[in-house]
């Protein structure tokens, strides 16, 4: 399935393939009820990201895509992992941005920055500063938006320099 960033609406993730999505999510579907632990986060997690693109076409799908991403946070907090929960967030965050609850994305992504800080997690610093970028921009807040694309900028040009 092709996902592109859709520049008339702000970027956000899209597919043109409906019918590859859906078949995907039927797939999927299928195989949750069955799944345990680890695969059940990683179905749930695929689930929420692809009905979050399907919300686009059916916008009630955006609350199937929370309860998925809400079945990942209790896994990771459950499983005491950070980064999980850290990435999860940043998908919820992303998910609360489609339907428009831009300062709720905005407060899940800062929970994220403050989990890199907490358990010094520098791996994804810069996904999430491109998020809340993004969110900011998608709110009119220009220079916030700009700060944070400069500092994800910053780290991945040292990410790059380590590599």
């Amino acid at each position: 399935m092709k996902v592109y960033f859709d520049e008339q609406h702000f970027l956000r993730e899209a597919t043109l393939d409906q019918q590859h999505l859906q078949q995907k999510i039927t797939e999927y579907e299928q195989q949750f009820p069955h799944a345990k632990d680890l695969e059940k986060y990683r179905l749930a997690s695929i689930l929420g990201y692809y009905y979050r693109l399907h919300s686009v076409h059916v916008p009630t799908d955006i609350v199937v895509a929370e309860n998925y991403f809400h079945i990942c946070l209790d896994y990771a907090r459950e499983n005491n992992d950070p980064k999980k929960e850290l990435i999860t967030l940043v998908r919820l965050g992303e998910t609360y941005k489609y339907s428009d609850l831009h300062a709720l994305a905005l407060k899940l992504f800062k929970k994220a920055l403050f989990l890199c800080d907490t358990h010094l997690i520098e791996s994804h610093r810069d996904f999430i500063l491109q998020h809340m970028g993004k969110c900011y921009m998608e709110v009119g807040f220009h220079q916030k938006a700009q700060n944070c694309f400069h500092q994800a900028l910053a780290l991945r040009k040292q990410k790059r320099i380590r590599n």
